[in-house]
């Protein structure tokens, strides 16, 4: 017999089957499918903590300006808040530098606008909007949609603020001086906004108009940042906010000078 009759003949290498190859790719979509929630929860409260962070900057900011305004807490002449945070009309502008804010771009603070096609994001724009989302046109229950409206004048041609004000902060002719704040760690300040730029106690969602425009979505993984008179930051689930929906509450959490309870 020759050598070669001799030699055994070579293994074939085994491959995979069509059924193992589809088992090994359900394995790895399942575990996919248990991972991306968990991931997409972790990437939702890092935004959330940059968002906490935004308020704090605005916090020390506002404190700054009411040391060098004799205890005032800053308004604005036009009482509205599209032009609180604009940057040539906001009262405490000139505490931030930001290479945006020059008065022919009427750029915002704390949102998101557009002009002639230009996206203009401003420095403490919520990490959880931005112009993905200018496709929407009314305000969200519960949701990181953000509210999308075109400002009245020349403005912007579209805009979203992604903070609120407590509405009771807004006028000159109720101008709020420190000392005369009775609760400040329990005034709500401000709070993750849905558009309009101001909250009340409605902050919650509400069926009439004023209380939808008030809505603070709960954007942040089912809660919102909320920042107070004292100017810690807390951040609220959603079914915890300090109101109560279709019911008035103007007690120590929205009105500054309330003392007492909560009157509902």
């Amino acid at each position: 017999m020759t050598k070669e009759s001799n030699r055994k003949p070579e293994k074939t290498p085994r491959l995979f089957t069509l059924i193992e190859l589809l088992v090994v790719i359900a394995i790895i979509a399942i575990l996919a499918s248990m991972l991306l929630p968990a991931l997409q929860q972790a990437r939702g409260r890092a935004r959330a903590i940059a968002c906490v962070n935004n308020f704090n900057q605005i916090g020390k900011g506002i404190t700054m300006y009411i040391n060098d305004a004799k205890g005032f807490f800053p308004y604005t002449p036009y009482a509205a808040m599209g032009y609180w945070f604009r940057d040539d009309y906001c009262p405490w502008r000139s505490y931030f530098t930001w290479k945006e804010a020059t008065r022919t771009r009427k750029a915002f603070f704390g949102g998101i606008s557009i002009k002639d096609g230009q996206i203009i994001r401003g420095p403490f724009l919520c990490p959880e909007v931005s112009d993905r989302n200018f496709g929407y046109t009314d305000i969200l229950y519960n949701s990181n949609q953000p509210y999308l409206t075109p400002p009245s004048g020349d403005t912007a041609d579209k805009l979203h603020l992604s903070l609120s004000f407590n509405a009771n902060f807004l006028s000159k002719d109720t101008v709020v001086h420190l000392a005369r704040i009775q609760r400040p760690a329990v005034l709500v300040y401000s709070a993750d906004g849905s558009g309009t730029g101001y909250t009340d106690y409605r902050c919650n969602g509400s069926d009439t108009a004023n209380g939808i425009k008030r809505n603070v979505p709960a954007r942040h993984v089912g809660s919102a940042n909320f920042m107070y008179a004292d100017f810690h930051v807390r951040t609220i689930p959603y079914a915890s906010y300090p109101s109560l929906n279709l019911v008035k509450y103007n007690g120590p959490v929205w009105q500054p000078f309330a003392t007492g309870k909560a009157e509902l």
